[in-house]
């Protein structure tokens, strides 16, 4: 695998993140406001379908695949992979649009739902079911791409059935299952096999997140009623992320867990809580409302996760695998 450069390392590395990941989103925000002339509902619908299928398509469903069929080299991957994703993102909104009947952009801001249950569902098979039963504790593991079309199709269509059926299932749960499954990598049930772990794992996350819902209603900070309540939840993602797709768990990559998730969580909240208030009083100042700050909060997050979790990995490495033993380029 092709070295990295110095440059990636720590917090050179978490301060260089950050600073593209803004500049990006800046530029995402001016072309489709102000290019574009799109609304704040296609701007956000479109990050959403670029963080489902570009980020957890390319990523993490095909794993590099077919780049890792035709080379070897990094950053060669890098470019095949990013012009698939960019591919598979605008085939995912005009199938999309093709399906429901949609013949105009204004449309695709229905989509949000359909696109967060999808996410769930990746999320279910991907990150508490580790892939099982693609796998399982066997010499042949399911090949790509049948392992990442049966995921790909799988998450869809429960997504469309879930939706079918009235069930939107709403992105709160994200801030807690990534504390849950990133920061404190699975404790105490990491070394449980799978779907022991997921099955595990699953309901704790959702316990947590019903109580986290219940502390923003105590501040009257509703995620359902209010635009306060998902505009800090976001931000709160943001730096849950930020220890992960940046950081690396760093400082506190040498400690053990629960003290390294406990640690890496406090600080998140007392950043997203710093960062709320900030945000809160620059909205006069801008002119703004508060579902200008939801939006461009939550675009700033996908871009987050497309360009340190997946851009970012396949060019320079930063992401899982330092956690997962892969050391920096010396």
């Amino acid at each position: 695998m092709t070295e990295r450069p110095t440059i990636w390392k720590q917090p050179i590395k978490w301060i260089v993140g950050v600073v593209l990941t803004l500049i990006i989103t800046v530029a995402y925000w001016f072309v489709f406001q102000n290019v574009l002339m799109y609304d704040l509902g296609i701007t956000g619908a479109w990050a959403f379908f670029g963080f489902a299928f570009l980020w957890f398509t390319t990523g993490h469903v095909f794993e590099m695949w077919p780049a890792s069929r035709i080379t070897q080299n990094r950053y060669a991957q890098g470019v095949i992979m990013t012009v698939l994703g960019i591919v598979y993102m605008v085939l995912a909104v005009f199938v999309y649009m093709f399906v429901n009947g949609i013949t105009t952009m204004a449309g695709i801001t229905v989509s949000t739902p359909f696109v967060t249950n999808v996410i769930f569902m990746f999320g279910v098979w991907i990150f508490w079911l580790g892939y099982w039963p693609g796998k399982m504790n066997r010499k042949e593991q399911l090949k790509q791409p049948w392992m990442g079309l049966a995921i790909l199709v799988f998450s869809v269509v429960a997504g469309y059935l879930f939706l079918d059926v009235g069930i939107d299932i709403p992105w709160i749960w994200f801030p807690i299952s990534v504390s849950q499954l990133l920061l404190f990598e699975g404790w105490p049930f990491q070394k449980l096999d799978q779907p022991g772990r997921g099955i595990v794992l699953l309901p704790i996350a959702l316990f947590f997140t019903w109580l986290y819902h219940m502390i923003l209603n105590w501040f009257n900070m509703s995620f359902f009623t209010t635009l306060e309540g998902p505009t800090f939840t976001v931000i709160l993602v943001f730096w849950t992320l930020a220890f992960v797709v940046y950081g690396n768990l760093w400082p506190f990559r040498k400690r053990s867990q629960p003290a390294k998730g406990f640690a890496s969580t406090a600080i998140a909240i007392v950043l997203a809580i710093v960062t709320y208030y900030v945000t809160a009083m620059s909205l006069p100042f801008f002119g703004v409302d508060w579902l200008y700050a939801l939006i461009l909060w939550a675009v700033f997050v996908l871009w987050e996760f497309i360009v340190g979790l997946t851009v970012g990995w396949w060019f320079f490495g930063y992401g899982f695998d330092e956690l997962s033993g892969e050391r920096t380029g010396k």
